[in-house]
């Protein structure tokens, strides 16, 4: 992984002009078909935003649903997602200012739906069915003369197992001496799902090939039905054992272990994450053996996507190096971290000096929030954990000053980044230009 060397740290200044005080002159009057080209487009443009948006959302909450936490706290790579996503789409929906209300109105009401999702992303996923409970194929037990019998091997040796416990709903036995099981007195013709739960350090299994930690299953599996007076055979499972992914996280300037960075492991739709200790180690152990790729976050350090790629929030994962965790492997795998830019600035009136509340608003070249922050009761703000690239500052502060564009370009309605200054941001510095 390349660094750049800091640069001298740079303090941005943001002066806002109290316009009460100095009044806008008037705007010269736009012949009609300008006026209805600029109203169509600015329409358009938010149309455009808020379907965008409307995928990033489906995106997160396919990522929420399918964390496996520890505790009821998002990770913060999953909150900063949600926070972005309103934060845009408020940026979005400020720009029908002035627009006609009948077309306005439907896009409001697209902005709410977005809001009320976001409300509800906000609180902790519900789990899947634990391994050990029972999914809504099954039924309570009642008396019957159906029968389900199979065999239970490792996957890996072929060898059966012994002593496995495998269940029906209320009903359970275990795997004999060869590896065998039979589930008498089911019902006839309830759909069954049937587990294998057995011990450390294989994994729980639902019929059929359905793989599961202790707080969720990769699917309900395969239900099987039952006759009156017969045997249903053949219902086999194939155990796996967890792997594990162990590791250490370090600066990659001074080698240090870091602590507090979130590591997440994401199989397909399901993720998994734990926190580095105090000497940056991690272990990420009962991991279902397939393809994972791993994401490090701190909010002082580049995000990175293994193998050393810089990783922004809800960006493709797909370019990350696959990580194959196979039955019963342990990994080792060890990340170095380069240090985050950050921006920082202090928001005043121009007329008194004194600070300015409000939030301030990291754009890309797109006019996207890839971060946003407000401000403190002394008018500073920081903006954190940041790559190396160009971006634009948006201020918007309370009433009633108005949003303005570094370096103090007021803006009627909606900003226009090309008459903004860039700002570069470099490793580890704060810097202008």
């Amino acid at each position: 992984m390349n660094t750049k060397a800091s640069s001298l740290p740079v303090i941005i200044l943001l002066t806002l002009l109290l316009w009460s005080c100095f009044p806008v002159p008037a705007l010269a009057q736009e012949p009609a078909s300008q006026a209805v080209a600029a109203e169509s487009g600015a329409i358009a443009d938010v149309e455009a935003r808020l379907g965008e948006l409307e995928q990033r959302l489906n995106e997160l909450q396919a990522d929420v649903d399918g964390i496996v936490a520890p505790g009821s706290t998002l990770p913060r790579l999953l909150s900063k997602r949600i926070a972005l996503v309103r934060a845009n789409s408020k940026l979005a929906i400020g720009r029908l200012a002035g627009q006609p209300g009948q077309k306005v109105l439907p896009l409001l009401d697209r902005y709410q739906q977005l809001v009320r999702r976001l409300d509800r992303l906000e609180t902790p996923p519900e789990h899947r069915p634990r391994a050990d409970g029972l999914s809504s194929f099954n039924r309570t037990l009642q008396t019957g003369t159906g029968s389900i019998s199979g065999f239970v091997i490792d996957d890996a040796t072929g060898l059966p197992l012994s002593g496995v416990k495998v269940q029906a709903g209320s009903a359970y036995t275990n795997t004999n001496g060869e590896g065998k099981y039979l589930l008498t007195g089911l019902t006839p013709g309830t759909n069954w799902t049937v587990h294998a739960l057995p011990s450390l350090p294989y994994a729980h299994e639902v019929y059929r090939e359905v793989r599961c930690t202790d707080l969720y299953c990769e699917g309900l599996g395969t239900p099987v039905t039952v006759a009156a007076n017969s045997l249903t055979g053949g219902i086999n499972f194939s155990l796996v054992k967890y792997g594990s992914i162990t590791g250490r996280v370090v600066d990659l300037q001074s080698g240090l272990g870091i602590p507090d960075v979130e590591l997440t492991a994401y199989k397909g739709s399901r993720s998994v994450w734990v926190r580095t200790d105090s000497t940056g180690g991690y272990s990420l152990p009962r991991l279902i053996p397939g393809t994972y790729k791993l994401v490090a976050e701190h909010s002082l350090y580049v995000d990175e996507l293994y193998l050393d790629i810089p990783f922004e929030n809800g960006s493709d994962r797909s370019s990350g190096t696959d990580v194959v965790v196979e039955s019963g492997s342990q990994l080792t795998i060890d990340l170095d971290l380069t240090v985050a830019g950050s921006i920082s600035g202090l928001v005043t009136e121009a007329a008194t000096g004194n600070a300015v509340s409000g939030t301030v608003y990291l754009l890309n070249g797109q006019g996207y929030a890839i971060e946003s922050r407000p401000i403190d009761s002394n008018g500073r703000y920081t903006l954190t954990g940041l790559n190396e690239g160009d971006y634009y500052v948006q201020v918007e502060p309370s009433r009633p000053f108005q949003t303005q564009l570094y370096s103090e370009i007021v803006c009627q309605f909606a900003c226009k980044l090309a008459a903004g200054i860039l700002i570069q941001d470099t490793h580890g510095s704060r810097q202008k230009r």
